[in-house]
């Protein structure tokens, strides 16, 4: 870059003193190339920075504490979490005379499946003849126990009387009729030994006068006959008493006692006829009651399996059959009209379709940073844009190996 000034002008003398010209000439150039290599410079580095690209500034977010979500992806089975199962209560063998299709919307009451109650009505009715028989055998042995207790206490009324006979017996014995015996025995003696010492004193009355000469001999005879006469009266007594005291009082006291222990012991035997007799009664009619028992157990069973053979819906839903899976896989329904079911096989099943659970495998690393109540959100395959909230239930107390054979 260079500037030019015309020669002699004004400019050029103001500027450029005539007397240092040349040195002026010389420190101007120096000045003005220095000026311009400087400007270049300046624009040089200017475009350079101009070429270095602009720092951007860094995104800064603010972290917040929040529970870790772990992720995980993982195939399950989808099923209802509540399933009313109906199962058949007829304790019998049955066909199934109409069953509503599989999959038919029903409403709670209505019915699902009837089952063939033919075979059990006529097994209720010949129950019927043997529960009638039964009551009857039933009532009569009743009847026969109140007949043999109504026995028992006239056996035993008899037998406490026979018993208080003989204790009267006795104490009449003992205190009245024996001591009465013994009184008039000496009673008599003493009268006799009166009448024997008045007898003695005539006879020697007769003898004196007979040596007197006052009496026959006849009168001697006959006060002598008389004597004698009351002597053997004497004799007679004394034999009674000592018979009544040494043997018939010791053998009637003995059989009088025995009589009563007898009669005592005869209470006790009637009593324990009484207690065989009626016990006899009562097995009877518990034999019969029993035996009623089973009657109205088996028309009672016969009655409720009547009642069983009509199913209905236990809820709202759709009716799903209970047929065996690996049956079903070969073609073989088990449950379908014309097919027999037994006591307590499942005949068909209403899901709950308003609440699902889902069954999945989960690696034992995570079982500790899973409790039961946990919420999680579950994602389903082909439903990405479907979050579904959920809890835990059910956590496996131990290794669950998943058999090769289930569907």
């Amino acid at each position: 870059m260079s500037v030019c000034f015309p020669k002699n002008s004004p400019a050029e003398s103001s500027l450029f003193p005539s007397d240092d010209s040349s040195t002026f000439w010389t420190t101007f150039r120096v000045w003005l190339r220095w000026t311009v290599i400087g400007l270049s410079l300046t624009a040089m580095v200017a475009g350079a920075l101009s070429l270095i690209p602009k720092a951007v500034p860094p995104q800064l977010l603010t972290v917040e504490k929040a529970p870790f979500k772990i992720e995980i992806t993982s195939g399950g089975s989808l099923e209802p979490l509540r399933t009313e199962r109906v199962i058949s209560q007829c304790q019998w063998t049955v066909q199934i005379l109409s069953l509503v299709p599989e999959g038919t919307w029903v409403r709670k009451g209505d019915i699902v499946c009837v089952l063939d109650s033919s075979e059990i009505e006529e097994f209720r009715r010949a129950r019927e003849v043997s529960l009638i028989k039964a009551q009857s055998s039933l009532e009569a042995s009743r009847q026969q126990e109140e007949i043999v207790r109504a026995a028992n206490e006239r056996r035993l009324a008899e037998a406490e009387h026979l018993r208080q006979n003989a204790e009267m017996d006795l104490f009449e014995y003992t205190n009245g009729t024996h001591p009465n015996a013994v009184g008039k025995l000496d009673d008599d003696i003493s009268i006799n030994e009166d009448r024997l010492r008045a007898v003695e004193y005539d006879l020697q009355f007769a003898e004196r006068m007979w040596m007197l000469g006052y009496a026959s001999r006849p009168e001697v005879a006959a006060e002598s006959l008389k004597s004698t006469t009351q002597s053997e009266q004497l004799r007679r007594l004394a034999a009674q008493k000592n018979l009544l005291e040494q043997y018939t009082h010791p053998r009637q006291d003995v059989l009088m006692k025995h009589q009563l222990t007898n009669s005592r012991l005869n209470v006790i035997r009637t009593e324990l006829a009484n207690s065989l007799a009626l016990s006899r009664a009562a097995l009877a009619e518990l034999s019969d009651e029993r035996r009623l028992a089973i009657y109205e157990r088996y028309a009672k069973a016969a009655t409720d399996s009547i009642e069983a053979c009509v199913l209905r819906a236990p809820r709202d839903g759709q009716v799903l059959h209970c047929n065996n899976w690996h049956l079903r896989s070969r073609g073989i329904k088990t449950i379908e009209e014309g097919k027999s079911i037994y006591f307590s096989q499942p005949v068909f099943e209403i899901p709950d379709q308003d609440h699902l659970k889902i069954s999945l495998p989960l690696n034992e690393s995570l079982i500790t940073k899973v409790a039961v109540g946990n919420e999680i959100t579950i994602r389903p395959v082909g439903f990405e844009t479907l979050d579904v909230r959920a809890e835990i239930t059910r956590i496996s107390p131990y290794p669950v190996v998943r058999s090769s054979f289930a569907p």
